[in-house]
């Protein structure tokens, strides 16, 4: 939580920034087979987790050729989420939407916990 993303929407930004861009299929086929320790996602879960990343205002990520289907679509690391992969934003003020980690209630904007590097609690102010 050290950059307000799941562990699956950070894996996502670190493929686009390690392999360039790619079809999102092929996108989901890197992070199932090669980089999430557990893998469980569908891949229409899939898609819906990156929505956020693709559609927010300042977007982490940027979806090309919207006449495909959404499988065929290249994705790309936009310079925003190259900045949360370096730690110099935080990826839950830019994404703008509130979200629930573990119980806890995560609006942008506001004071809340999170997870250092190191996975130890910190207050986020």
């Amino acid at each position: 939580m050290v950059d307000g993303l799941s562990l699956t929407e950070r894996l996502s930004l670190e493929i686009l920034r390690d392999l360039g861009p790619m079809p999102m299929g092929k996108a989901f086929g890197v992070l199932m087979m090669q980089r999430e320790p557990l893998p469980f996602l569908g891949d229409l879960m899939f898609h819906a987790l990156l929505r956020p990343l693709i559609d927010a205002e300042r977007p982490l990520i940027h979806e090309g050729e919207q006449q495909l289907a959404w499988p065929q679509r290249v994705v790309s690391l936009t310079e925003e989420g190259e900045r949360v992969l370096a730690g110099q934003a935080y990826g839950l003020e830019l994404i703008g939407q509130e979200r629930w980690v573990g119980g806890v209630r995560l609006v942008p904007g506001q004071a809340h916990w999170a997870l250092d590097e190191a996975l130890q609690p910190v207050w986020r102010g």
